[in-house]
């Protein structure tokens, strides 16, 4: 399989936590792209698109996700889940701290589990503190 030049890590451990390794029986020491191979092949989309989404960069994440939800959600040109989802693509266009904030205030105001939700919170915790502007910085968790 083709290198994967966007990703960074060498190792399936570097990406998945040890329960999971476990769990799908991938071999720690595995390159990430055998990794994810293995497990499309084995049927295990939800871990494939977990690892594949873990070992992205950030920005290249996000904007995956962002771009998935548009093309298989779909949306309409009003309300608070539109509002969300262009506020992750422009952060993806631009991602600056006001976009990134942007992202995570338009979030806040989705169902709970709206994909398009879950792609503006990709935005906000994809760089800079998660605790209020005024408090002192606090990084995001890595797997959020």
């Amino acid at each position: 399989m083709a290198q994967w030049k966007k990703v960074k890590w060498s190792r399936a451990d570097q990406i998945v936590d040890p329960e999971t390794l476990h769990e799908t029986g991938l071999d720690a020491a595995a390159a990430p792209q055998d990794a994810y191979r293995t497990l499309r092949e084995a049927g295990d989309l939800a871990a494939a698109a977990q690892l594949l989404a873990q070992a992205l960069p950030r920005l290249e994440a996000v904007a995956w996700a962002s771009r998935s939800v548009r093309d298989l959600v779909g949306h309409s040109a009003a309300g608070p889940s539109s509002a969300a989802l262009r506020a992750a693509l422009l952060w993806v266009q631009d991602p600056s701290e006001p976009r990134r904030r942007a992202a995570a205030d338009a979030a806040e105001l989705c169902p709970a589990a709206a994909p398009e939700r879950m792609a503006a919170l990709a935005a906000f915790y994809a760089g800079g503190s998660v605790a209020p502007p005024d408090c002192d910085a606090v990084p995001a968790p890595r797997d959020a």
